[in-house]
């Protein structure tokens, strides 16, 4: 948490001092400084190295422009114009690098003032040749020094178990559902087996007597066991319940 401030002041302070000439390389070596430890915090490497291309792309379009300054003033004025030219279109290339990061940072961040100062910057470098840019890149860098106080280190949060690890762990606990269940059915002891006599009462046996010897006989019998009397079609009608 420490380290994250010390960051964001440090970016804070090198945006300040590239408004003033003469520090204006303190201010870029703190804001690279800066920018690479976001580019770790965020895991973004392009931060950085669009931070150090702009700031490459600024000190030679400086140094071009210096070197145009002075052909000026000896009196070169077709070099010079030709070198003038050349130091804008590094300047412009600077801030476009610087605007890359600075639209990474916004999106990471949440802090809509990079991108506020990126267009600032862009107008600017745009407007060089005529005094006006340099107060809008001077308004740009105010602008980025408020943005990178504002950055907030993003809260740790828990991930959420993805769709495909559910679908992966539900059949798992299906079959382990299963077997639970498979193994509290078999280690359930089954019921003793119960066999149910049918109880016939008496109102319910019907007897039949031999109509020759009165010997009980049954309904269905066909002759009667003791004098031989055939039976067929004479018990119906002799059948009687037994009381």
């Amino acid at each position: 948490m420490a380290d994250f401030k010390e960051n964001k002041s440090l970016a804070s302070i090198g945006s300040i001092l590239l408004c003033i000439p003469m520090v204006d390389v303190v201010g870029l070596i703190l804001l690279l400084i800066s920018s690479k430890h976001l580019a770790e915090h965020y895991k973004d490497v392009n931060i950085f190295r669009n931070f150090l291309s702009g700031g490459i792309s600024g000190i030679i379009g400086s140094s071009v422009s210096l070197i145009s300054l002075f052909l000026t003033l000896t009196g070169v004025l077709d070099i010079a114009i030709l070198l003038l030219m050349m130091a804008v279109a590094f300047s412009l290339m600077s801030v476009l690098y610087y605007r890359k990061a600075l639209n990474a940072l916004a999106g990471y961040s949440g802090v809509n003032l990079f991108r506020t100062a990126g267009t600032l910057l862009l107008v600017g470098a745009i407007m060089s040749i005529i005094f006006i840019g340099v107060i809008f890149t001077v308004v740009g860098l105010i602008f980025l020094a408020f943005a990178f106080s504002s950055i907030k280190e993003a809260p740790q949060t828990v991930s959420s178990p993805s769709f495909s690890s559910i679908l992966t762990t539900q059949p798992i606990a299906a079959a382990t559902t299963e077997n639970s269940i498979s193994s509290t059915l078999h280690s359930c002891t089954p019921p003793a087996t119960v066999q149910l006599t049918p109880t016939i009462s008496n109102s319910d046996i019907k007897i039949a007597f031999c109509p020759k010897c009165g010997t009980h006989v049954f309904p269905e019998a066909v002759f009667c066991v003791s004098c031989g009397k055939h039976l067929l079609g004479i018990i119906p009608q002799n059948t009687k319940n037994e009381t």
